[in-house]
């Protein structure tokens, strides 16, 4: 895990379609990122950075158990 010292940022991808959590990422303050990406959180900890991105992960699995459980339903 990283060092917890200075100010990072949550970078997601810039998409108008939704992209599982493996688009999040934290870079610490001033580091340059592609144009494709856009901030998502920060300034923030390393740590509250981690959080953020723990969090929006455990989203997204929800939300891909229920949309598996709907093409479950309409299968049967």
């Amino acid at each position: 895990m990283p060092e917890d010292v200075g100010l990072h940022i949550v970078y997601a991808r810039n998409t108008a379609v939704y992209v599982s959590d493996e688009s999040y990422f934290t870079r610490p303050v001033g580091t340059q990122v592609l144009p494709v990406y856009a901030r998502t959180f920060g300034l923030a900890s390393t740590s509250a950075c981690a959080a953020l991105i723990a969090t929006a992960n455990a989203g997204f699995m929800v939300e891909l158990d229920q949309i598996h459980a709907k093409i479950e339903r309409a299968e049967a």
